[in-house]
């Protein structure tokens, strides 16, 4: 049997990465535990950071909690949405204001970006964001 041909160099070593944005740390370390096994993950707990930290490290997405002191996820979004260098990059909410239910109710979507819920099993958030990342072009 031949061998199998190898991938080219850049395809087989570069990982997607994301951008945890979250005031509770308990979130971040156990989602950077989850999705870090498959994305490069940097965490950021002071929301009203995101934009500079999205034009410095520019992730293929942007995990976003909605509820959060000071800028909330939605303030988030529209920051990066306002700027001409950041209004393209994927953000999807993670959430617990809202269930499961009540997010598939809405077809998935808050405030025209897509949302998962915190109190989904953890094998249905990490299948959202793959699903998410996946169609999307490495930066």
């Amino acid at each position: 049997m031949p061998p199998r041909p190898a991938l080219p160099a850049a395809a087989s070593t570069q990982r997607r990465k994301l951008l945890l944005i979250d005031d509770d740390q308990a979130i971040t370390d156990c989602l950077r535990l989850t999705l870090g096994g498959r994305y490069d993950v940097v965490v950021l707990h002071r929301p009203e950071q995101a934009l500079d930290v999205v034009r410095h490290e520019r992730p293929d997405l942007v995990l976003c909690d909605v509820e959060m002191p000071g800028m909330d996820g939605y303030g988030v979004s529209r920051t990066l949405a306002a700027s001409p260098d950041t209004a393209a990059v994927a953000l999807m909410f993670l959430t617990g204001a809202y269930s499961t239910a009540e997010l598939a109710a809405c077809g998935g979507v808050l405030h025209g970006r897509a949302g998962q819920s915190k109190l989904a099993p953890i094998g249905d958030i990490l299948r959202r964001v793959d699903a998410e990342i996946s169609f999307r072009k490495p930066g």
